[in-house]
């Protein structure tokens, strides 16, 4: 077919001639057909019966109101919270007097937290820490854990922790940092953005005094992921082999800290990242030239803008399915997660290596935060002033399941958490 020869001509050239010309070909008449009909079968028929139940997709359809969204993600919270007191009680019993494993800790995983509720919220109280140490003592016993030495520790920063009697519990058979006294009042704080950004450096600083390798410092309403050891493993053998030899202070090369989630609703298509829109255009080229060899054989002589229809036809199912379902092929194995350069905020998971930890303590120790300048930018500041570098791993390896504030004493909308 004379007029549809090249592929640039189709895209920049006289596309009202373009458009006639598919008019008077047969052929072209009955790709259109075809074409029509796949894209009205796929986004009016086939996506929104796969897709209303996925949360990101432009299909998808809440299954009920906020309010009762709050009161199912608070039944749920409940089970958790049975299933913790259990899995905390047997291991408890379990515990021997053993002599201690006295080999560096490749790992040290610490948890930061403080009480969530204190009844301004009705009764309801979530437990977050519980849950938490719950799901790394399970995790622990996996045979993914016994490949490096991984300990666990609790960073209390509450300012009345004579009254925090979860925290108080937990830590009568797990290690802790406690940075306020136990003197039974409570610490007044001049700012509680300050006091966010001071109770990270004291738990970061704690940790690295026990001579850990590497600091996995999480907030204690993110939840692991199972696959979290498996994936930390290959990590530090694949990005963070700098570290298993002697480094230097001032060592570029290795990462100061590698972020392990970012808020789901910001790993979309559309984001500032400017990674997103490569890996849109990619994914279509991909899936559409193998549709167009499969589907363009007996139409080769309209193989160039049929070509351009199938990578158009893919962006938009990638787009109305939604990046964030799309990663979860990901978690098939390993070596499919993403490891790329960090976004700005959110500090709930965060592995950072000694060199890392290190800088990051000193720069965040001369900060003042407030409330347009939080942690997290802080860090952005960090990578900014001091040229370091920092990654982050998509799928996420943890889960976000706070629904109440500690930082703004409020609860959050479910949709949003």
């Amino acid at each position: 077919m004379r007029l549809l020869r090249p592929c640039v001509w189709c895209w920049t050239d006289r596309p009202c001639q373009l458009i006639q010309a598919l008019k008077r070909d047969r052929q072209c008449q009955q790709i259109l057909k075809h074409l029509l009909v796949l894209y009205l079968v796929t986004f009016l028929l086939i996506l929104p019966v796969l897709c209303f139940k996925l949360r990101f997709s432009v299909y998808h359809i809440r299954p009920r109101p906020e309010e009762a969204e709050k009161n199912y993600m608070k039944a749920e919270n409940n089970e958790r919270v049975k299933q913790a007191v259990k899995t905390i009680e047997a291991h408890r019993a379990s515990l021997t007097h053993a002599p201690e494993d006295s080999s560096a800790v490749d790992v040290a995983i610490t948890i930061i937290t403080l009480s969530r509720n204190r009844h301004k919220f009705g009764s309801f109280e979530p437990k977050y820490l519980s849950q938490a140490v719950s799901s790394y003592l399970q995790l622990l016993h996996t045979p993914e854990a016994q490949e490096k030495h991984y300990k666990l520790y609790i960073c209390g920063v509450d300012t009345e922790p004579h009254t925090y009697y979860e925290y108080k519990n937990l830590t009568r058979f797990l290690p802790s940092f406690q940075r306020f006294a136990d003197h039974g009042k409570r610490v007044s704080v001049p700012d509680v953005f300050t006091k966010e950004k001071d109770d990270y450096v004291y738990c970061l600083n704690q940790t690295l005094q026990t001579g850990a390798k590497n600091v996995l410092l999480v907030e204690d309403d993110a939840l692991p992921l199972a696959d979290l050891f498996l994936v930390l493993n290959h990590v530090m053998d694949t990005h963070l082999h700098t570290l298993h030899r002697e480094v230097n202070q001032g060592d570029q090369q290795a990462p100061a800290f590698i972020k392990l989630y970012h808020p789901d609703r910001l790993l979309g298509y559309w984001s500032p990242e400017v990674d997103r829109i490569p890996q849109l255009l990619a994914f279509g080229c991909l899936w559409g030239s193998l549709l167009c060899v499969l589907y363009g054989r007996k139409y080769s002589s309209s193989s160039s803008c049929l070509w351009a229809m199938f990578c158009l036809y893919f962006m938009l199912v990638a787009m109305a399915i939604g990046r964030q379902n799309l990663l979860e092929w990901r978690r098939l194995s390993k070596h499919f997660y993403l490891y790329t350069r960090t976004a700005s905020c959110c500090t709930p998971a965060i592995l950072y290596p000694k060199v890392g930890a290190e800088k990051v303590v000193r720069f965040l120790a001369g900060k003042t935060s407030h409330r347009d300048f939080p942690k997290d930018m802080a860090l952005d500041e960090f990578r900014g002033k001091t040229g370091s570098s920092a990654y982050m791993i998509q799928p996420n390896l943890f889960r976000h399941i706070g629904l109440i504030s500690s930082l703004r004493s409020t609860v959050l909308n479910p949709f949003a958490v």
